[in-house]
């Protein structure tokens, strides 16, 4: 009996936890970063930051605008 090695197993038939996590993340790590900026980058494209505002110490909201075309 052979097993197929797991990089060649589909995603949908690995068996992958249901449960949601409790409690976010206390860190983000650059590839974190790397996600966020690449699923964000086609909705905010063409705008900029119009203020930023310092919630709490931790927590920075930033107000967009679209960009003025030249």
């Amino acid at each position: 009996m052979t097993s197929t090695p797991f990089w060649e197993t589909s995603l949908s038939s690995r068996a992958w936890p249901t449960h949601a996590c409790s409690m976010p993340k206390a860190r983000f790590s650059s590839l974190d970063v790397a996600a966020i900026v690449s699923s964000l980058r086609s909705t905010v494209l063409g705008y900029r930051i119009s203020n930023v505002y310092d919630i709490n110490p931790r927590t920075y909201l930033l107000k967009l605008a679209k960009a003025l075309a030249t």
